[in-house]
Formats: C-alpha cells, sequence, structure tokens
C-alpha cells in the first residue's frame, strides 16, 4: 500500500525568506505559537550547500541567524565577549569529575587546597577490592585509566624550551632525547602521583644512563623552579632496552605549572589546561649518553596499570579490578603503599598503592575513549559547597543564568556499576550496587541541586536544569525529590517520529510535561529521528526529512504549555553542534544544522494557543503509568482532568494542566482498556487544530503504510506546508501512519 499523507505541495527549502522575515523584529517570542531553544549549539561554520551559502556566507551570519530564531540555548557553546540576546543556561555535570583533569577539576582542586581541604575528598573510593564488568573496553581507552598519560611531550633542549607534543597514536618513532646536550629530554603530565613508566624504544641507547627529574618547588604564580633527582630503579638499563623506571613519589614533590598564561611564556605543549596554568604533576626523563653519542627514540610511553583486566564473564565480557584503600596499609600515612608496605598489608582485601586507584570509576559506561570520569563524593557537605560555589563563579563569568546537568540518573547502582565482587564505599556504609546507598547518593544529588537553587545572579534566581530524557519523575519514588530540586527539565529525545500511543514511552504517558509545567517547571522538549522513521525507511531524502520533522512538531504542539515549554529538533546522533550537516544525518550536506532541522517556516504560522475547553462530542484520551507488577497501562485520569490519581505518585495524585487532547478518530479495537489499536490525537488551538495518527505501541514499520481513510475535520482548515505556504480549505484528511499534521483556520 503506498505511503498516504495529506494534500501537499511541492516543498521548498525550510530556510525560505518568509520564515526569516516572520521572526525579525519580533521583541517577544521567536515565533507565535511556540517557544524554541538550542541544545548544545557551537562551532559554527561557513556552510558549504550552495543554496544556503548564498544567503549565509561565513560563520558569522550562521551565528546571527540562530540568535533570531530561538528563545533560548542550553550547553552554553556562545563566547561569552559576545552580546547575547538570548538567555543561556550552561553545562555541568556534577556527578563525575574526569581523572585527566580539564579546567574545572583544575580549578576545583585550588579552591579545595587553598581552604585546606583534600582533593581526594572529592571522590568516592572503594574500601575493598572490586570486580567489575567493563561493558565497553573503547571506553576511557585513551586516558589515564588505561594507561596512557593525560600529557605526554619532550623538551628539545631543557625546560626553558617550547614543548613539543606526543598526539601519535602507538607505536610511533619520536626523537624525545635528541636533545640531551642541553638536558632535553622526555615529560609527563599527571593529574596525581604516579610511581612508575612504561617505556617502549623504536630505537635503544647504545650506552648512557638516565636521571629521573620532579618539580620539588615552584614560583608564586605556580610555575616550576626547583628541580629535584629522584632515585629510580632502571629496568631499561640507560633506555638500552624497553622496560619499566620505577620510583618511590617524594614527599616534596610540587604540583607545577609550565605557562603562565598572563606573560604567555613557558611551554604549553598545545595543551589548553596547560595554557591556562593547570599544575600537573611532571617528570621529566633525561638520558646522559654513554661512549656512543646515539640517543634512543621512543615508540610508546605508559603508566602504570592499576584497573587490571583479569579475565572474562559469561558474556565475553571484561573483568576489571579496582583495588580498595584501606589506611592501615599506610602505615607512615604519606598516601603511598611502598613495596615493603606492600609485602606486609595489613588488610590484603585493599590492594591500592595510591588512594586515587581506589575512586569509583563506571569503568566500560562512559561516553567515548578520552572519557576519564570518577564519582564525585556528594556525601560530603564542603564538597558540595566547594562545587556551589565554583558553579556559580563560573556562570557569573560566563553570563549563564544557570546549567543543565547532563544526564540527571547515571549515579549509583547495577545500571553504572555491574558488580561481581565487592563494592563497598569509604564514604558511605554500603555498597555501590545496594538500593539503599543507590538511595542515599540520590538525596546528596538533589541537596546540591537545591543548594544551587538558593543561589542568585545579579540578583535573581538561576535555572538549575537536569536531563532527564524520557523519564517521568512523577512515576518513581526514587526520581520524586527532583521534581523540586530541579526547576528546568531537558527531555532528550522525548519525541520520536513513530511514538505509539502508549507503549514504553507514548504519547499518553507524557501527562508529566502538564505535571511540570502545573508544578512551575519549564521544559526542553526535544525530538529526534530516532528508531522508525521516514527517513530510515523510506530514504534519505527532503521528502522524508519534512515528514519526519512535521510529525515532530505536530507531537510537540499536542504537549505544548505556552510559557513552560520550548522546542528542539535534531537529527538521529547524541553528536550536537551548529556546524554544518553532512549525507549521514541529513538529505542535503553542508547546511548548518540548526537550521535544517528547526521546522522555521512552520512554526512562523499562528496557530494560536491551546484552547483550555473540552473538545464537544469527542472523547479524551486517557493518560497511562505503569505500576510495577501489576500493569504497564494502569489509567490515572484524563486529558481534562487536573489531578491525576496512581499508587506511586507523591501522596499517590498529582495536579496537572488538562491537555483536552483528544480522539478525532480511534478503532473500536482496544489493546487494553482505554488503549485503541490506533487513533488519530487532536488537540485544538484557538486558530488552528493539531493532529498525529499512532497505534498503541509505536515503532511499527508496516504501520507507515496504512491510512486512516477520510477524517472529517470539526470545521474547515487550510494545512500548514513545510515551506511556510498554506494548502487549499480542507473539510476532511487523509493520514498515513505516525504522520502528524498543523492546520490553521482559514
Amino acid at each position: 500500500m503506498p505511503r498516504l499523507f495529506g494534500c501537499y505541495f511541492l516543498f521548498s527549502s525550510l530556510l525560505s525568506s518568509s520564515a526569516i522575515a516572520a521572526t525579525d523584529g519580533n521583541s517577544g517570542q521567536v515565533y507565535p505559537s511556540a517557544g524554541t531553544a538550542w541544545v548544545l549549539p557551537g562551532i559554527h561554520e561557513a556552510p558549504t550547500d550552495p543554496s544556503t551559502r548564498a544567503d549565509f556566507p561565513d560563520g558569522e551570519s550562521v551565528f546571527q541567524w540562530e540568535l533570531k530564531h530561538a528563545d533560548r540555548s542550553l550547553g552554553d557553546g556562545y563566547d561569552p565577549e559576545r552580546d547575547i540576546p538570548i538567555p543561556v543556561i550552561g553545562y555541568m555535570y556534577n556527578q563525575k569529575l574526569e581523572f585527566n583533569s580539564g579546567r574545572y577539576e583544575l580549578e576545583l582542586r585550588d579552591r579545595m587546597e587553598s581552604n585546606g581541604m583534600d582533593y581526594e575528598d572529592a571522590f568516592l573510593h572503594f574500601s575493598e577490592d572490586t570486580v567489575l564488568v567493563e561493558n565497553d573496553p573503547y571506553s576511557g581507552s585513551k586516558t589515564a585509566l588505561n594507561q596512557v598519560p593525560p600529557v605526554a611531550g619532550w623538551w628539545p633542549a631543557g625546560t626553558n624550551s617550547g614543548g613539543k607534543l606526543i598526539w601519535h597514536k602507538a607505536p610511533y618513532d619520536l626523537p624525545a632525547w635528541d636533545g640531551y646536550e642541553s638536558e632535553g629530554g622526555l615529560v609527563i603530565f599527571m593529574t596525581e602521583k604516579f610511581d612508575q613508566l612504561n617505556l617502549t624504544l623504536s630505537q635503544p641507547a647504545t650506552g648512557g644512563q638516565i636521571e629521573v627529574l620532579y618539580p620539588s618547588s615552584v614560583t608564586s604564580a605556580g610555575l616550576a623552579s626547583g628541580w629535584k633527582s629522584v632515585p629510580v630503579s632502571d629496568g631499561t638499563e640507560g633506555l638500552s632496552y624497553s622496560g619499566n623506571i620505577r620510583w618511590e613519589p617524594p614527599a616534596d614533590w610540587a604540583r607545577a605549572a609550565t605557562y603562565h598564561p598572563s606573560s604567555r611564556t613557558g611551554s604549553d605543549f598545545g595543551k589548553r589546561a596547560i595554557r591556562e596554568g593547570g599544575k600537573f604533576y611532571l617528570i621529566k626523563v633525561v638520558w646522559k649518553a654513554g661512549a656512543v653519542d646515539i640517543p634512543p627514540r621512543l615508540a610508546n610511553v605508559q603508566l602504570r596499570s592499576w584497573l587490571p583486566r583479569i579475565g572474562l564473564n559469561g558474556a565475553g565480557k571484561h573483568l576489571r579490578k579496582v583495588p580498595g584503600w584501606d589506611p592501615v596499609n599506610d602505615p607512615d600515612k604519606n598516601y603511598y603503599v611502598d613495596d615493603e608496605e606492600f609485602e606486609r598489608l595489613q588488610n590484603p582485601h585493599a590492594t591500592a598503592r595510591f588512594p586515587y586507584e581506589a575512586r569509583v570509576v563506571p569503568l566500560g559506561r562512559m561516553w567515548g575513549s578520552h572519557s576519564s570520569w570518577c564519582r564525585t563524593n556528594l556525601f560530603n557537605r564542603q564538597v558540595r559547597t566547594e562545587t556551589v560555589d565554583l558553579l556559580i563563579e563560573g556562570w557569573e563569568q560566563r553570563n549563564w543564568q544557570g546549567a543543565y546537568n547532563d544526564d540527571m540518573f547515571k549515579l549509583l547502582g547495577p545500571r553504572q556499576f555491574e558488580v561481581v565482587s565487592g563494592g563497598s564505599l569509604i564514604e558511605y556504609d554500603g555498597r555501590v550496587q545496594d538500593d539503599e546507598t543507590i538511595t542515599a547518593y540520590t538525596r546528596a544529588m538533589a541537596k546540591l541541586l537545591r543548594q544551587l537553587q538558593r543561589r542568585k545572579i545579579d540578583g535573581q534566581p538561576v535555572d538549575v536544569a537536569g536531563n532527564i530524557s524520557d523519564i517521568n519523575v512523577y512515576e518513581d519514588e526514587e526520581y520524586h525529590l527532583f521534581i523540586t530540586a530541579l526547576n528546568v527539565f531537558l527531555r532528550e529525545a522525548y519525541l520520536l517520529p513513530a511514538m505509539g500511543l502508549s507503549g514504553y514511552t507514548g504519547i499518553n504517558r507524557l501527562w508529566d510535561t502538564f505535571a511540570l509545567a502545573h508544578a512551575g517547571r519549564q521544559s526542553i522538549i526535544m525530538s529526534a529521528i530516532r528508531q522508525k522513521t521516514n527517513v530510515q525507511l523510506f530514504g534519505n531524502t527532503q521528502d522524508s526529512w519534512e515528514r519526519d520533522i512535521e510529525t515532530g512538531l505536530a507531537q510537540f504542539y499536542l504537549i505544548n504549555v505556552p510559557g513552560w515549554t520550548w522546542f528542539q529538533q535534531w537529527n538521529q546522533s547524541f553528536i550536537y553542534g551548529s556546524g554544518n550537516t553532512s549525507s549521514a544525518n541529513y538529505f542535503k550536506a553542508g547546511v548548518p544544522r540548526n537550521m535544517a532541522y528547526q521546522p522555521s517556516a512552520m512554526l512562523s504560522i499562528d496557530i494560536g494557543k491551546p484552547l483550555q475547553v473540552a473538545p464537544s462530542d469527542y472523547e479524551l484520551m486517557s493518560y497511562m503509568m505503569p505500576i510495577r507488577g501489576v500493569t504497564n497501562y494502569h489509567i490515572i485520569g484524563d486529558s481534562g482532568d487536573s489531578v491525576l490519581s496512581g499508587p506511586s505518585l507523591p501522596g499517590q495524585q498529582v495536579n496537572v494542566i488538562p491537555s483536552y487532547i483528544y480522539f478525532l478518530q480511534r478503532s473500536p479495537e482496544e489493546v487494553v482498556t482505554g488503549g485503541p489499536a490506533d487513533a488519530v490525537l487532536a488537540r485544538n488551538y484557538t486558530k488552528g487544530l493539531v493532529l498525529y495518527r499512532t497505534d498503541f505501541l509505536g515503532n511499527s514499520a508496516a504501520f507507515f503504510e496504512t491510512s486512516s481513510g477520510a477524517i472529517p475535520l470539526p470545521q474547515p482548515y487550510r494545512r500548514v506546508l513545510p515551506d511556510g505556504t498554506l494548502g487549499p480549505v480542507i473539510n476532511s484528511i487523509e493520514l498515513s501512519g505516525y504522520e502528524g499534521a498543523i492546520l490553521v483556520s482559514p
């Protein structure tokens, strides 16, 4: 059966001049019937698509277009020195600190140490050796967690020369010791003290010896000044062989910088954290020539592995041991278990040499190869206070009115830590996988967010936002805390082109948007081209993209609460930014992505506001929620109710703003009570009508090919087309499966 969509004219560009003109000069909300937002914009570039480039010749013109086509931005991406006329909510990730310290971690450390605190108190630690399943070995593979130094390079002629960064993929062949006559040599930057380097040589030395130097003093600006030699156990025999170099970390090893950002002097090794004056634990390996002056060349340098792989589980995934830390194993209290102490461990079930080795790391469950997550110790009140102070200071500097916490519920528990053995924590009397520990940590996160909400910037309350995706915070008691802990909710991939009526996240489960609005909470509603889509099933064409995007906007209008909801359309990925499209994420390459995906022309058409009156002669849509162990489709009310009732809701009921979504058409066959097998959902606006045809579960490839037949409309309308023009006056409409339509009164 052919796909049947309503009466369409030929579609023209989404970037039509009429859409741009309609938004220029509007002093209030950009578009008349919908608030809009950007999420993680930035890195604007000149379009390479010729038709787009004719109107937008460079990245600056793209940037200016963005500022005029949304009401707010989340995740920053804008230069704080620029005049940004729309409110900006930045980005934060409070449940993790990167082991490979960036600017945020370095600033937090400086603050804590200046206030007499130990930076290690900012982390959770295992108190016992713990074996975890590594879900994805690629995760964290290019970080110190997998033996890769945060920064490695060499000084060609001593510490006063410009640094050379090792950025090459191993094995490489680099002249790290060619400047040996001028005290040049290999230099390693590490975020913590360390005790070993594993060196692989592409060309061994023909003799000589090595000296390992460390900064023992720093200037008032934190720059390395005095250097000392540390005794080593040299398994390379003067770099004549590949091998290990070991030493005992000296007590006077100073965390030092090599670059002064104010005077722009020193070596930054091409790394931003160093260029900004970041302080690290440095080791310099110098080669002293023997009788024959042929310096060695380097093929690879690695740290000691403290998170070893110890086998496979039944599913073929790696098992890795995180060593536990117990102070009884460190009788001299220098925060290092040396070889003698290690030989006579008081607690043989906690084998960490340094406290940081026991940090709670979600191995295999991070974003990618450069992620080095360590769980933050949110149980510690001082850590929360230092975090809040640093965040507010950063928001003020960047002109943010707040920030959103990404991956809001990636905290503790089996979804983040698949524990085979161990799991006990130092900072909380419990194990990382236990329900009680999860609840306590969740409460600690909520305390941090509420502490942020009590702060102000320029006398105004801050926006404390969280990305909760499609999780309904009302349905699970575990998440009730966040109804008040957050005042802005980012709903990533909340709307999908083949969304069902119910199913896992169907339309009749989206009542939480109306509950949040009633509670005075804002929602950023993100539509994604994911799962079953026209693009996936019928080709990467302009027609397919426009149909999926039109459906996303229609779905948004179904749940829109003016003043409390904002719309954002994205592609099939979770990779954001303002760069150009490619053939992998749009039908046309070279179009700035926010221009490509936002249905600007359709948004420019005024359909009014949602009509707050129950439609006559039509059945209202029931709202549903799951009850664990009983049913996934418990009815808690309908779209005309102002109070919904359910067993796991806060106080077993929740106030909502009535939406008055109704069935313009529905099948007599029901999958469950109140859940028709297929239906056309409708919502009246003061100047229009929005429709969406779906089945009960959603994501059925076959349903795309079905037709509703001719559906009588309540009154005459004209259909809003993707190019911003209007179709002819119609009294009925025919919709395919998962087709959305936006109609306006003639």
